[in-house]
């Protein structure tokens, strides 16, 4: 199904690089990390998936799309209940792609739960997810400026890596969060220590 959303990330995709910078992850690469993941809310009751970066929520439709395909869209009403209301969360810094991220969802058959701000430069709200799925920004803001976050342990303005930092801050489990950096932000960040 090719969603409203996912028609607004091709156009602005085609409208050249910073487009595609801040809307578009390609949905072949988001359908792969999501199988490589199998975010399963069954696993248990307060199971969460997060996407601090989300964008009009491309990894969170594809989590949710991918376990429709594995139950066959058959779920016990509590945990259908539990899945539309209380397991997909994300954040996104810009207006707009966050309403687009919580129509996508809605269009979808979800009530999810998207927050309007920085996931680099505001101090987080304490909640943790089992998995994270995510693209970082890479975008220019606060470039050059490092947060001031007592919860990272390198203080850099490298804009990945604080992101990276922020989600091994949200994730619960280490071996539950899977994202897409340029290889250059590990050796960036071995030069910083």
């Amino acid at each position: 199904m090719l969603t409203f959303c996912a028609r607004w990330e091709n156009k602005k995709a085609s409208e050249g690089k910073k487009g595609a910078g801040q809307y578009f992850t390609p949905r072949v690469l988001i359908r792969s990390i999501v199988r490589c993941m199998k975010p399963d809310p069954r696993v248990h009751k307060e199971f969460s998936i997060g996407d601090p970066a989300c964008g009009t929520a491309g990894f969170l439709v594809a989590a949710y799309e991918w376990l429709i395909q594995q139950t066959g869209g058959a779920l016990e009403r509590d945990i259908a209940k539990r899945v539309r209301r209380s397991t997909y969360f994300g954040q996104d810094l810009v207006e707009r792609p966050r309403r687009l991220s919580l129509m996508n969802l809605y269009l979808h058959g979800l009530e999810p739960e998207i927050a309007l701000g920085d996931a680099i430069y505001e101090v987080p709200s304490g909640r943790r997810f089992d998995v994270v799925l995510t693209n970082p920004p890479f975008g220019t803001r606060g470039a050059n400026q490092a947060p001031d976050r007592e919860d990272f342990t390198i203080e850099t303005s490298n804009k990945q890596l604080n992101f990276l930092q922020h989600v091994l801050r949200i994730s619960s489990r280490t071996d539950g969060l899977l994202s897409c950096f340029p290889i250059i932000v590990c050796s960036r960040a071995r030069q910083e220590r």
